[in-house]
């Protein structure tokens, strides 16, 4: 069960947010959390269509969204819904998450990560 969305964020703030996230956690000197388990599904983009070089985002959504339990999509499902061929940015991956209706919320910390993770959560961190 993920937490539903509490605080909506714009896209250009999220977008600039999941940059500052992935650069924070490229140079953080925390403690690695070694008791968790992530139940999240795995979903290649090789082999996924023309698409397969610039498939991680849509690999990434799909894994999500089946994760929430809300729809069961495959890579080439998320591609076909963004209807474009091409490399995907966070805000494609915003819409997507939402026209699936799958909840999802920001993390702005090292500490809301790790509870994230020890609570079951799902964390996506782009570069």
């Amino acid at each position: 069960m993920l937490i539903p969305n509490l605080r909506r964020l714009s896209r250009r703030r999220f977008v600039a947010l999941a940059g500052a996230a992935a650069g924070a956690a490229l140079v953080t000197d925390a403690q690695p959390v070694s008791d968790v388990t992530n139940p999240a599904p795995f979903f290649a983009q090789g082999g996924s269509g023309p698409d397969s070089a610039a498939n991680c985002g849509p690999a990434t959504v799909a894994a999500a969204v089946n994760y929430s339990g809300i729809a069961f999509p495959t890579t080439i499902d998320v591609r076909a819904m963004l209807n474009m061929a091409g490399p995907t940015s966070l805000d494609q991956w915003a819409w997507l998450l939402d026209a699936y209706a799958a909840p999802w919320f920001p993390i702005w910390s090292q500490p809301e990560m790790d509870q994230a993770l020890r609570t079951g959560h799902v964390i996506v961190i782009a570069s």
